[in-house]
């Protein structure tokens, strides 16, 4: 695993505030001075001694207790803050003791509340090549999946999901309004999303510092959460269909985050690690790292539109509103899952 080693690779917060401990070993000692420094004496100074022993020691205190959940969310929200970027992605697969290794990129530009963002990763396979590619616009969330000689591609229809999030926040009492919450950072996708649906579904302890190549981190570990019925009965329903259409897949126990703690970017996921638990043994069963972040000086529009010419097209929009809980009333018709249509693609 490698990190950017160097600190100016990407700092945006530099013109923010200034790091002055960096510079403070340089400032030398004037060996022709001849005065003694002013010191207060006797009880006076070891008092203000022991409060600055007292302050250190409770900043640290305050570092080794810092909740994980909250940095986990924190770093959701200031990723969307970030200028436009791109990094490279790493992803390793423990698949029965065979281990797979897929590579990709990822892109994100745009607005907080309206992001732009590409993600494309191929898995080589021993029969073949997977592929996963999700492109978010101003209109849709595309996601496309790919195996040997199938292709199945989906989308969500931002638009009717923000008219659904907005009539249910007017609603009045019953609405499930952390339901709604979350479905709104959902449908944003990209890297702000997964953090956001790791803190749903994991318990996370107390963060510890760390420092990896030279890069200082938080290490975050949570538990996997137990599942909880929504209060929405529609939401119950797909939850359940949810379940049986995933019994045969691994599910993780355990995820551990490495979050950057400053330079060169505060709060980047380096890391993602999913484990599985089984006889009092822990393995890790998928890792994706994000290295070689960079600033993108120009940003193609056209990476983040797609054409799906004559492709089927699976319309998700109902489904991921009802998961949420958000009544079925409120997701309108869908619109048809072919692109022979006269409205405008995008």
């Amino acid at each position: 695993m490698s990190y950017p080693a160097q600190h100016g690779e990407f700092s945006p917060w530099d013109n923010i505030s200034a790091c002055y401990n960096e510079y403070l070993w340089q400032i030398r000692f004037n060996r022709a001075m001849k005065s003694k420094p002013h010191t207060l004496p006797g009880q006076p100074g070891r008092l203000i001694a022991l409060a600055l022993c007292v302050q250190t020691f409770c900043y640290q205190a305050l570092a080794e207790q810092t909740p994980g959940k909250t940095l986990v969310l924190k770093a959701a929200k200031q990723l969307l803050q970030l200028p436009s970027f791109e990094t490279r992605i790493r992803q390793t697969i423990d698949l029965a003791g065979q281990q797979l290794v897929g590579t990709g990129t990822y892109r994100q530009s745009g607005t907080p509340l309206s992001p732009l963002i590409r993600m494309d990763l191929r898995v080589q396979m021993a029969n073949g090549v997977a592929s996963l590619q999700q492109v978010r616009n101003q209109r849709f969330l595309w996601i496309r999946r790919g195996f040997m000689d199938r292709t199945v591609l989906a989308r969500i229809d931002l638009r009717r999901v923000d008219e659904a999030l907005t009539q249910n926040r007017l609603m009045p009492a019953g609405t499930a309004a952390l339901d709604v919450e979350l479905a709104d950072w959902m449908a944003r996708g990209g890297i702000p999303s997964l953090l956001v649906s790791l803190e749903q579904q994991f318990r996370f302890g107390l963060a510890q510092t760390r420092k990896i190549d030279r890069v200082d981190v938080w290490q975050i570990t949570g538990q996997r959460k137990p599942p909880v019925l929504s209060a929405s009965n529609a939401a119950q329903q797909t939850t359940s269909q949810n379940r049986k259409e995933t019994d045969n897949v691994i599910q993780p126990d355990r995820v551990r985050l490495l979050l950057g703690r400053s330079k060169p970017v505060p709060l980047f996921p380096y890391q993602i690690v999913f484990f599985r638990e089984d006889k009092g043994t822990s393995r890790a069963i998928v890792s994706i790292d994000f290295f070689d972040i960079r600033k993108m000086s120009e940003v193609d529009r056209a990476w983040f539109d797609y054409q799906p010419g004559n492709q089927d097209v699976e319309d998700l929009t109902e489904t991921f509103l009802m998961r949420f809980g958000v009544p079925r009333d409120s997701a309108k018709k869908p619109l048809p899952v072919s692109e022979r249509r006269t409205s405008p693609r995008y």
